[in-house]
């Protein structure tokens, strides 16, 4: 019987070439991890800083050429620093988690939730034009109502309710595109937060973007 030399010699590198292509299969699902692990929040799932902040960029660009209203809400734990105090860290954690389940759960298709840092978040929502102001205020709302529903406390029967904080920025379509413009729009929503921390806490503050911030 006449023996194919070829796939004689070829015979030895069929298990280099079975390893190699395992090994390639295996760096592309671990880069796709560190990728995942690049725009994805560990302790709560929701994007990273650096997912969100994109976003945010992209918002802008989206809401400028869309005629569309941007609203770019900063959202701060009230009293988190207690929580780790009196409960530990790990009831922290677990406040940042259930607090991120419930403002997820409140947030429509077209919003986008991220982790800032620590015990703050940004949610960005687009508005349509045919949507006014109040439905922003029952969406905010919404957030507050469904956060309360958190235990502070990590004993089942001392049931303290978790409260948030929001400073809200509204970017109207006729602000034109300009440079740090989301820096801005980041500084003016943080000032908005602060007045509704210094208003009592559990509430929002809405104010509409100025370009000479």
């Amino acid at each position: 019987m006449e023996i194919d030399s070829t796939k004689q010699a070829l015979s030895p590198e069929v298990p280099r070439i079975i390893e190699l292509e395992k090994r390639i299969k295996e760096l592309e699902t671990e880069n796709t991890r560190l990728g995942e692990i690049v725009i994805t929040d560990e302790l709560t799932g929701l994007k990273s800083r650096r997912a969100i902040l994109d976003s945010l960029d992209q918002e802008i660009d989206r809401a400028n050429r869309g005629k569309i209203k941007l609203c770019a809400v900063y959202i701060d734990v009230d009293n988190f620093r207690k929580v780790n105090t009196d409960y530990g860290h790990e009831q922290g954690d677990e406040v940042l988690r259930k607090v991120a389940e419930r403002l997820k759960d409140g947030t429509r298709k077209a919003d986008s939730l991220g982790r800032l840092s620590g015990d703050e978040f940004l949610l960005l929502i687009p508005l349509d034009p045919d949507e006014q102001e109040k439905d922003l205020k029952n969406i905010l709302q919404r957030h507050i109502e469904a956060v309360r529903k958190v235990n502070r406390s990590n004993r089942p029967e001392e049931f303290i309710d978790q409260t948030i904080s929001l400073g809200c920025v509204i970017v109207s379509p006729e602000i034109s595109l300009a440079e740090n413009m989301a820096k801005k729009i980041k500084e003016q929503a943080d000032q908005a937060l602060s007045s509704s921390k210094a208003a009592g806490k559990s509430r929002f503050v809405i104010a509409h973007y100025h370009p000479t911030f």
